[in-house]
Formats: structure tokens, sequence, C-alpha cells
């Protein structure tokens, strides 16, 4: 199937402007970049408008993806549920215990704290 660009921005701009999408749209394909454009306001609060260089803090928006890819690689032999996260990286000079499983991270009950504290002004960047 082949990608059309000039479908893909009719589309975003229509909702775009129906106030229904705000964000950045990226197609690859084999390397090559085939579309890549920003939409609608990141901030309505100062009128901000998305930039496709943009960082989003996404938070816990992708763990239900994280952990359908885990269970994915778990359910190909890939890797066991009680697997240690020492086994897959490099946890030295770290908080992370080497023998959190990686059960326990997608459980969140490895012991592994908050990164940052929003509320206290703390920033994921300063970290």
């Amino acid at each position: 199937m082949a990608f059309d660009p000039a479908a893909a921005r009719a589309l975003l701009t229509e909702l775009e402007s129906a106030d229904t999408f705000s964000g950045v749209v990226r197609a690859d394909r084999g390397g090559t970049t085939l579309f890549h454009e920003a939409y609608g306001t990141a901030s309505r609060r100062w009128n901000t408008p998305v930039t496709v260089d943009m960082r989003f803090d996404v938070a816990s928006v992708t763990k239900l993806f994280t952990s359908v890819a885990v269970l994915q690689q778990v359910d190909a032999g890939a890797l066991g549920l009680e697997s240690t996260v020492a086994e897959f990286l490099n946890v030295e000079g770290t908080r992370i215990s080497p023998n959190v499983t990686i059960r326990q991270l997608l459980t969140h009950t490895s012991g592994i704290a908050d990164d940052a504290d929003e509320e206290a002004d703390e920033s994921y960047e300063a970290l």
C-alpha cells in the first residue's frame, strides 16, 4: 500500500481545524522519511504551536505498549518473566538491584522509585 502524503496532510489539517488532533506525525519506510509534520497546539494556555522537534511528556501512556511488546517477546521465548533486568541492562552504579525481574518491572513491584516528582518542580531533564 502506497503512502499518500497529500491525503495524510488533508486529513490531519481537517482534524486540527476541528480541534480534535494536536501532535506530530511521522511516516518512515526503509530508512526514508516520507512525512514529518506538526499540527495543533501544545499548550492552549500559552498558544504554543506544536513543532516537529518538540518533546512530549507522555508519562504512563506507554506502559500498555511496553507491556504488550515485552509479553510478545516472552511468548516468542526470547526472554522470561523471571529473567533479571541485569541480564539485559547494565545496572551497575545505579540504585536498581540486579535481582529485579521483568515480572516485577511489568507489575510495578520492583521497588524502583519514581525518577522525578513533578509536584516538587523536579524535571526529567535535570535528572
